[in-house]
């Protein structure tokens, strides 16, 4: 990169410097804060003032970052959810069930509290607001009531209801849908299914946003157009996505790619850690089933066939996150359970052979940055799209959790750890994933520089105005389509009141006429 284009990035982030932000994350979900809180944290590195609204206090103090707590105002979504519940959410229904008509009943009623009145009645000037685009548009109600241009964050890839805003494309003849569990190569009736889940999740999240998300957000804000049209008016979204993992597709140049953004190369692992990771003869086996899962509730049954098949590897260690005392049986002498564990630098150490995963997106992706292979067992929502794209590439395994048990996740460790196949495949996308220009979050940074600098409406393309029909030119084949008809007919009528003046010419009783 030559130092030209740092010239011109440093310039472009020192004109943008001294911007006020209001970030809003109200979801209080671990998963996703993951990435919220380093983009926020990113943001006041770069000289904003960032007001932080979330359930999760940030780690470490920054300056120009100002955290106002919503914690303890909901329930925690952190190792609490039961396997059950998260299996219950397994069709795309149940999913939008869960995000768009249950949740939003708790969060868009947080506006109640005394810190987000202060936010909506304040005297004081944001340039921009950034918030999460998930299951609600309710807290677009605060960026309509302070005049704010809004970036949206997703912290997986595209949703199907999020192409709209930004004139992206979503066919999904080739791009399945993260509510499904289909990788790239779609035949006939996955792309039936596909087509299905895609409006069908769409139509449930707008319904939801019209009926219960709306009328509370009337409560608070006075005066409230659609949310529907607020959200349509949003400037640009930033997706944990990347065209290694997700596939190439068309772009809106509003939507911008910053996966691995919450990636923190300089976290190190604590020192006896490190040494009992070290002493591993043939290599570490990682097992976690992330933020939310409890381990302890998948069951007895496959707790034991787990065990037992870790057992049986005696030349490797196996590092398990989660509570021991909290595990129905005793762990095999080559397994080390630990609570908390600096995810990313276990995944990076060098003796670290296979991740053992639920399939979320933010552990998968420091998975193929450190490039580490992985045996996914999917839940829920976007899990099972996740493995799915990952097995297409050849790099993981994955193994139904219904199916769970020593023997399938024997074979899958044996097939990850002695084919050489998938270490190659991990390698050759971790790679690809890390090739690019800036870094995730100097991409971020860029993005959200341009719309302060340059306004809302600068990526937006000329076709906000039109309605659904008029984008799809259906008016327009409509109108040709019926005057093809009408000039066919026309042609019609014409031609046989021709054949018939000619037969009438030519007809016996005419002959003798003109004789």
């Amino acid at each position: 990169m030559n130092r030209n284009f740092f010239f011109i990035l440093l310039i472009s982030f020192r004109l943008s410097r001294g911007a006020k932000i209001l970030a809003i994350f109200p979801y209080q979900g671990k998963s996703h804060n993951i990435m919220f809180e380093p983009l926020s944290s990113g943001l006041a590195k770069a000289g904003h003032s960032v007001d932080l609204v979330s359930h999760f206090p940030p780690d470490e103090h920054v300056p120009g970052l100002n955290h106002i707590s919503l914690k303890g105002t909901l329930h925690f979504y952190v190792n609490n959810m039961t396997a059950t519940k998260a299996l219950s959410m397994k069709s795309f229904v149940g999913v939008m069930n869960f995000i768009s008509r249950d949740e939003p009943r708790d969060l868009c009623n947080l506006m109640r509290l005394p810190q987000l009145q202060n936010i909506l009645n304040t005297t004081e000037k944001y340039d921009v607001m950034i918030t999460e685009i998930f299951g609600t548009n309710c807290y677009l109600g605060f960026a309509h009531k302070l005049k704010l241009p809004v970036i949206g964050v997703i912290s997986s890839a595209m949703y199907a209801w999020a192409y709209g805003p930004f004139f992206d494309t979503s066919n999904p003849s080739y791009i399945p849908s993260q509510l499904t569990e289909f990788g790239h190569r779609m035949n006939f009736f996955e792309r039936v299914s596909n087509l299905m889940t895609h409006l069908g999740s769409v139509i449930l999240f707008h319904y939801y946003d019209r009926t219960v998300s709306e009328p509370i957000v009337k409560k608070y804000i006075d005066d409230l157009p659609p949310l529907n049209d607020l959200y349509n008016d949003m400037s640009l979204v930033l997706v944990n996505s990347h065209t290694s993992i997700h596939g190439a597709r068309l772009k809106s140049p509003a939507v911008i790619d910053v996966a691995g953004l919450h990636i923190n190369e300089t976290v190190d692992l604590p020192e006896d850690l490190e040494s009992w990771m070290n002493s591993a003869k043939n290599g570490v086996i990682y097992f976690s089933l992330g933020t939310m899962i409890k381990p302890e509730t998948i069951g007895s049954e496959k707790i034991s066939a787990i065990c037992e098949c870790f057992a049986e590897l005696e030349d490797y260690k196996v590092l398990w996150k989660g509570k021991m005392e909290e595990m129905p049986a005793g762990l095999p002498p080559n397994v080390k359970m630990i609570q908390w564990i600096p995810q990313y630098a276990v995944l990076r150490h060098p003796k670290v052979k296979v991740f053992v995963t639920h399939g979320g997106l933010m552990g998968t992706l420091e998975a193929i940055h450190a490039g580490v292979a992985i045996i996914g067992i999917p839940f829920f929502a976007d899990q099972y799209f996740n493995i799915a794209s990952y097995v297409d590439r050849g790099f993981a395994v994955k193994v139904n959790y219904e199916n769970l048990d020593k023997s399938t996740l024997s074979n899958a460790l044996t097939s990850v750890l002695t084919d050489p196949k998938y270490e190659r495949n991990i390698r050759h996308y971790s790679k690809l994933f890390k090739d690019r220009p800036l870094s995730p979050m100097q991409e971020a940074i860029y993005w959200v520089n341009f719309i302060i600098r340059n306004g809302g409406n600068s990526l937006k393309p000329p076709v906000s105005h039109l309605y659904w029909f008029q984008y799809y030119m259906i008016d327009v084949i409509l109108y040709l389509t019926i005057i093809t008809i009408l000039s066919l007919l026309a042609i019609f009528v014409i031609f046989r009141k021709l054949i018939r003046l000619s037969c009438l010419k030519n007809s016996p009783a005419n002959k003798i006429k003109t004789s």
